[in-house]
């Protein structure tokens, strides 16, 4: 669960920055920082989600195994699951993941910067 969490905010935040960046070059995104902090957001949620994903299947894969049957450790989980399904097998249910995790995403990125802007504007008021 550690590592799912670890290449999760990882993959979310590092493709979020330079996504966020290169959306400041566009014109329309730029004027539209709203706009802009959805769509990179959203963007970054699936990134982060399809690098975890691997980590998420063997997490539940052990979780829902028989005790004292199966994957022994991660990385035995990983091997088996690589040589029996293939690498497309790491990444079972990716899509209806990243269904959820996009907006989901993309509304909290929204959000903290609306909520940071309004903030900056505040204090800059006082």
């Amino acid at each position: 669960a550690q590592m799912l969490s670890v290449f999760y905010g990882l993959g979310q935040f590092a493709a979020y920055d330079q996504l966020n960046r290169a959306g400041r070059h566009i014109k329309l995104l730029n004027d539209h920082s709203d706009t802009r902090h959805f769509l990179c957001g959203g963007i970054a949620g699936a990134i982060g989600n399809t690098v975890s994903t691997p980590f998420d299947v063997i997490r539940t894969r052990i979780i829902a195994q028989d005790h004292g049957r199966g994957y022994t450790s991660m990385r035995e989980g990983m091997r088996l699951i690589f040589v029996n399904e293939g690498f497309r097998g790491l990444f079972r249910g990716l899509g209806p993941s990243v269904l959820q995790v996009a907006p989901l995403t993309a509304i909290q990125f929204w959000s903290y910067n609306v909520v940071i802007e309004a903030a900056l504007d505040y204090t800059k008021t006082e």
